[in-house]
């Protein structure tokens, strides 16, 4: 009986319990470097996994990539957020302001030499 009524009360009070959730593994060849990143989504938070690496770092930049809806139009701006590194296994999360904000990102084995070597996606 007492699960019934605390369920009841998730349904009435409009509790959403559901999760978005996906993830995807990236593996690139650039200049003959092999590197693989994983990136997982929930709701809000987007993590950044180094799985391989030929130099045994992943280099990344992450800019934000929020919407503003305007009455007929979509504002989209894109904010850089951060330029970090990671070894081998490890993984860094970013937590949105609102499930509509993306987060874009380039990884490469080997440091950004310069600005335009990146192309967030």
């Amino acid at each position: 009986m007492r699960i019934l009524l605390i369920i009841t009360i998730i349904i009435l009070t409009g509790c959403d319990t559901s999760v978005n959730y996906s993830e995807h593994t990236k593996t690139s060849y650039i200049d003959g470097t092999k590197m693989t990143v994983q990136i997982s989504v929930a709701n809000k938070s987007t993590r950044f996994k180094c799985v391989e690496s030929q130099s045994g770092t992943c280099f990344f930049k992450v800019s934000s990539q929020r919407f503003q809806q305007k009455t007929t139009t979509s504002i989209c701006t894109s904010i850089p957020l951060d330029d970090f590194q990671l070894r081998l296994g490890k993984a860094k999360e970013f937590t949105g302001i609102n499930i509509q904000e993306k987060f874009l990102h380039c990884a490469s084995a080997f440091k950004f030499s310069q600005e335009n070597e990146c192309t967030l996606s």
